[in-house]
């Protein structure tokens, strides 16, 4: 937490870096409360004790005389807090500028270097260049009125500013402008000539102090970008918090800065990040052209992993870059400790071994890379064996990726005294490293496999600008800057022999010798390589419940069946209701057997048939629930009497429907209780309607019937229709709870009304034509 603005609050607390933001809300409103001076806001100190705020140039420091009492309110005090670093409204600013393009060209061309800094993709280079990030352009009114301001209280010495720095310094640095647009603006100011020497070190003034803080306001305004004016005003309270300490340490003054240099630290980290992050995409980019160039009329034997050269901007290419870029942080951080690289830091000890002696005999390279044997199928292009192999017939020898290192120091093209590789140089040989992995080459392809075949040393110069034929990766060294390349055999006691690469940012001279020397000394390592097993795990087969849902006629049929199930038992599709149920059902099963499956087929074809005929819906419907009733048959007869109904087809006729209610309705009123026990044919058809109704219900929903109710002509339900659709009997009918309680009963006691292929009493209305 920061400390409060309250001016009743005696301490403050620690600056927390952690926290998300980087600033509290309460420091946010210490920046926007007034200086006691200038009354404007953006204040850079807090007296402690007494809260009052004040810019670095308001306030007056005495060399050797510290602050004892708060020239604002003049209450005793103990020290300066020198506020930390606010984030919030740059934050705010790059959120806003990603959320829209660039609209106009001075925009884009314009950068500063927190737009470069936070907006790494953006950038024009990956370093962070003081040469990319300062301003230019032209120089506006307000900002010509601010410098002149400027120049006016350096020369009088009212600036909280060190003696001795030169004025063109101080105001390429607070204006964050290059020298040379400085020097073009004021021609004949002799701005190297002048240094800094300090008077009050403060505007005595108040008038003044106003003054030049609303021509500081007048310039931010000025700039219309949000973003541009973000960062310059985030600038220079940097710069003028950082004269401010430098002064106070010469001026023996007492300044709590622990904050600040916390948010320095955050600003530092917030950099470096940065850099990182424009550094990667770079490299992504870079890697995806030079695999895309040197994929594109790939040589016989020469082999390019197929996601890569498919995609070059896929996943494996950014996770390629994270891999080097990890390699990279961690061989800074070595840098900075002071650490030694040991052979533990390698990908193996060989690799590390001959880093060490090239290291070691300060030879003019400053990266390798290991290739060995390995046998594959004829058909996979990418995959070597787990292992080393006699080689069958279904196999061929390819040399294979096994590791590569860097050096950390360089020998220049001169021959003089080696000296370090810079970090930018460091991550292009990690990124050609990456990008050579994902090549493989058979024997005699490529300059791996040649020097395998032959057993002699190959020294290649020139490689950046070789055709492919000769150096099969000139894209990428073309990207990497490398030039010279050496192919040494070098004698394995496992596998025979591997080739180790070593190559050069700079163009190397032919050197026998040295040649003679580095086979010499690399033939006494005696490399064992050793295999890793990979296990390559590709994407899951279809479910089975997924290759059932393929077909889209099950939804066909699904939609016909729900909009031409019967619901009134006086229909004349009423005797093939079971079919329309029993199908329906079918199509909603989730988990079918291989029956079901078939069944379904059989089902789909004959649908599709009788689609293809030009029927009528209603009519495919019909059709579909009586060729299911027929394919179900042989579960459903006893005793040679058949539960389908008459197969004739039919286009059936409506009669009246008054003329079918006095049909049905004596025929319903006439049922008497019948001493006769029903048939195991009867018992059959009444287990089969009620199990059917039931599981619909528990689909649907609704609470199913009592089994009293289908054996109870006189139980009356709250609805005559139901949750299936079933018919609805005729007022004065006895009704069950669903409309087929009756019927159930109907068709247990009165024997003499149910034919012995239909479920109803025969109708007056017959069919017009027959199909056969």
């Amino acid at each position: 937490m920061f400390p409060p603005a309250h001016p009743s609050m005696a301490g403050h607390e620690p600056f927390d870096s952690n926290m998300n933001g980087f600033i509290s809300q309460a420091v946010a409103s210490l920046t926007n409360n007034k200086c006691r001076r200038c009354q404007h806001v953006g204040c850079d100190l807090k007296v402690l004790d007494c809260g009052c705020l004040f810019h670095v140039r308001c306030i007056q420091i005495f060399e050797n005389q510290p602050l004892t009492v708060c020239p604002g309110c003049h209450s005793s005090m103990r020290s300066l807090f020198l506020l930390p670093m606010d984030f919030n409204e740059i934050d705010q600013a790059k959120a806003a500028a990603a959320a829209m393009a660039p609209s106009s060209k001075r925009g884009k061309k314009r950068k500063n270097a927190t737009i470069a800094r936070l907006n790494p993709s953006n950038a024009v280079g990956d370093d962070g260049g003081d040469g990319s990030d300062l301003r230019t352009g032209r120089w506006t009114t307000e900002e010509t009125h601010f410098c002149d301001q400027l120049i006016d209280k350096y020369e009088k010495g009212e600036l909280p500013v060190s003696d001795g720095v030169k004025l063109n310094d101080f105001l390429a640095n607070m204006l964050k402008s290059k020298q040379s647009r400085l020097t073009k603006k004021m021609k004949n100011a002799k701005l190297s000539a002048k240094t800094y020497k300090h008077s009050t070190g403060c505007i005595s003034d108040d008038a003044e102090a106003k003054e030049f803080s609303q021509i500081e306001v007048d310039f931010y305004e000025s700039i219309q970008c949000d973003l541009e004016r973000a960062e310059i005003r985030f600038h220079m309270q940097k710069e003028w918090r950082e004269l401010f300490s430098s002064y106070c340490v010469t001026m023996g003054q007492c300044l709590d800065a622990d904050s600040w240099l916390s948010s320095v630290e955050e600003l530092d980290r917030r950099v470096s990040q940065a850099k990182d992050a424009a550094r990667m995409a770079r490299r992504k980019v870079m890697m995806g052209h030079a695999l895309s160039q040197d994929s594109m009329n790939p040589q016989r034997g020469v082999f390019i992993e197929q996601a890569i050269s498919t995609d070059p901007n896929g996943s494996d290419i950014m996770s390629s870059t994270d891999a080097a870029m990890h390699t990279f942080a961690n061989s800074q951080k070595r840098l900075r400790t002071g650490k030694e690289r040991t052979l533990k830091d390698f990908s193996s000890p060989f690799v590390g071994k001959v880093i060490q002696y090239i290291q070691r005999h300060q030879l003019p390279f400053e990266h390798i890379d290991a290739w060995v044997p390995s046998f594959v199928s004829q058909g996979d292009d990418n995959k070597p064996s787990d292992g080393p192999s006699n080689g069958g017939v279904d196999q061929q020898c390819r040399l294979c990726f096994a590791g590569f290192a860097s050096t950390e120091v360089q020998v220049p093209p001169d021959g003089s005294r080696p000296v370090n590789l810079t970090s930018q140089e460091q991550f292009d040989l990690l990124s050609f490293g990456e990008y050579s992995s994902k090549f493989s080459f058979d024997v005699g392809c490529g300059l791996p496999g040649r020097v395998y075949s032959t057993g002699i040393c190959s020294w290649e110069q020139g490689v950046e600008n070789a055709p492919r034929h000769q150096f099969e990766r000139c894209g990428g060294a073309a990207q990497w800057g490398i030039k010279t390349v050496l192919g040494v055999p070098i004698p394995s006691p496992n596998v025979g022999r591997v080739v180790v690469l070593l190559y050069s940012r700079h163009d190397r001279a032919r050197d026998p010798e040295m040649v003679r020397r580095v086979t010499e000394e690399l033939t006494k390592l005696m490399p064992t390589p050793k295999w890793k097993l990979v296990v390559d795990v590709g994407s899951a087969p279809p479910t089975p419940d997924d290759a059932k849902g393929t077909d889209k006629r099950v939804q066909e049929v699904l939609k016909l069946l729900a909009e031409h199930t019967p619901t009134h038992r006086n229909s004349p599709y009423s005797p093939y209701l079971p079919g329309f149920t029993s199908l329906r059902l079918l199509l909603l099963k989730r988990n079918r057997t291989n029956h079901d499956d078939d069944l379904l087929s059989t089902m789909l074809e004959s649908y599709s048939s009788y689609l293809g005929s030009g029927r009528e819906p209603v009519e495919i419907a019909w059709m579909m629930a009586r060729d299911y009733m027929l394919l179900t048959q042989p579960s459903n007869q006893m005793n040679g009497s058949s539960f389908v109904p008459s197969l004739q087809s039919f286009q059936p006729v409506q009669n009246p429907p008054q003329h079918q209610q006095q049909i049905l309705q004596p025929q319903l009123g006439n049922v008497q209780p019948s001493s006769v026990i029903p048939n195991q044919f009867q018992h059959q058809q009444l287990q089969q309607i009620e199990a059917l109704h039931h599981a619909a219900q528990l689909q649907n929903g609704t609470s199913p019937v009592p089994l009293g109710a289908g054996l109870n002509p006189n139980f009356v339900g709250a609805n005559s229709m139901s949750s299936l659709g079933h018919f609805a009997p005729s007022a004065g009918a006895n009704s069950g709870a669903n409309g087929l309680a009756v019927l159930t009963h109907f068709a247990r006691q009165h024997h003499s009304g149910l034919g012995s292929n239909s479920l109803f009493p025969s109708s007056t209305s017959h069919p017009k034509g027959q199909e056969k």
